[in-house]
């Protein structure tokens, strides 16, 4: 009945539905015909709500790591009042939720800004040296957040005030460094104010500052951002190496619902972006370096398959978008299926692929025709 239910929900909802499954109490697993029987129905759910559209399978597996929850079950309240959990599992589930929830109504963040001495290692670079800097467990555990983050699509920059030479050598010579320079699309390194650095990172990308997050362990630094720019998201991280890693885990500006193909590529877009600046400048006549380039678009009737990416685009474009107009994976769905039509723009060149950048929605009312969607990525629209 479930299962029916769930299968239904795409034509006949218009919210955004997140379905989590809940662990199998120690008691339950203990007998090996209701473990088969959980195991069995965990995949079945799964392998129905996964193709949904509008509908995210939220996985709990690290919930009690995230939260530092000690006791997820209560056999005692089960038993007398079929509450399974601990009020600190519930208040973890909870927390999480209406975090993930919060995601489907405000812009995501597409880049995260790194201060690096005691942020990214411990000890200043310019005075300690490459190898003197400590970079242990809890940095590391750092490291490997802000690698995690750029595998869902974000983009890394670093913001420090040192000389650039110094922080290239930590990178290039500590053993322990998890990133590399590779994985960092700009970078602002010197003795102006960040401010001033973060405006300028936003310039160079062409992403507004609203999409950024910064993230430094210097209060004073924290506080001239949050002066200067408040639209931009400000971490001030713990200097105890152990504890950084839970306070990251707990920042919502790092959030995400869902992690489309496009979000893989956009550090790579970026990554290759002064070739495409480099041809430019080498040539003199602007319609060559556009023959050069090979650019190549392509539009496709929006389909089910298309639809996370339709509604995220409606969400993050905030430039060359018509009407501003932001729209859910159901709404999508409601409004194909009332006679509209939709179309994604796909964008490539010879020095990669863009991804789905663009979209279209269209919809007839008598002899009117109403255009509720016309928007384009920033990123190609030059």
């Amino acid at each position: 009945e479930l299962l029916s239910v769930l299968s239904a929900v795409p034509n006949r909802s218009a919210a955004t539905w997140l379905v989590a499954l809940t662990p199998p109490s120690p008691g339950a697993l203990a007998d090996p015909a209701r473990a088969r029987w959980i195991e069995a129905a965990t995949r079945r759910v799964t392998e129905t709500v996964t193709p949904l559209p509008g509908m995210h399978l939220v996985a709990l597996d690290d919930l009690t790591d995230r939260y530092e929850v000690p006791r997820t079950h209560d056999e005692y309240a089960d038993r007398i009042a079929h509450l399974p959990y601990t009020d600190e599992y519930f208040d973890a589930l909870a927390d999480w939720l209406v975090r993930l929830a919060g995601t489907t109504w405000r812009g995501p963040r597409k880049v995260v800004v790194l201060d690096c001495d005691n942020t990214l290692w411990a000890g200043v670079c310019g005075e300690d040296g490459p190898l003197g800097v400590e970079i242990g467990p809890g940095r590391r555990a750092v490291q490997e957040f802000m690698r995690d983050q750029r595998a869902q699509g974000k983009l890394l920059c670093l913001c420090s005030r040192n000389e650039e030479a110094d922080v290239r050598a930590v990178f290039a010579e500590n053993p322990a460094m998890v990133l590399t320079m590779e994985d960092v699309t700009a970078h602002r390194i010197g003795w102006q104010p960040k401010a001033q650095y973060l405006y300028e990172l936003s310039q160079e990308l062409g992403l507004a500052l609203g999409s950024f997050v910064f993230v430094d362990d210097d209060a004073v630094e924290c506080a001239s951002v949050r002066a200067a720019l408040p639209e931009v998201a400000v971490v001030e991280l713990t200097r105890d190496a152990d504890a950084a890693r839970r306070q990251l885990a707990h920042e919502a500006a790092f959030d995400q619902l869902t992690v489309t193909d496009e979000d893989r590529l956009r550090a790579d877009w970026y990554r290759t972006e002064p070739e495409r600046r480099a041809l430019e400048q080498s040539l003199v006549d602007y319609e060559e370096f556009l023959a050069r380039c090979a650019i190549e678009v392509s539009m496709e009737e929006l389909t089910d398959s298309a639809l996370d990416r339709a509604a995220q685009l409606t969400s993050r474009t905030t430039q060359f978008t018509l009407a501003g107009t932001s729209f859910t994976v159901p709404e999508l769905r409601r409004l194909l299926d009332g006679g509209g039509r939709g179309w994604t723009v796909r964008v490539r060149d010879v020095f990669g692929d863009y991804g789905t950048v663009g979209l279209i929605l269209a919809e007839a009312d008598g002899d009117v025709l109403n255009v509720p969607v016309f928007l384009l990525s920033c990123r190609v629209l030059n």
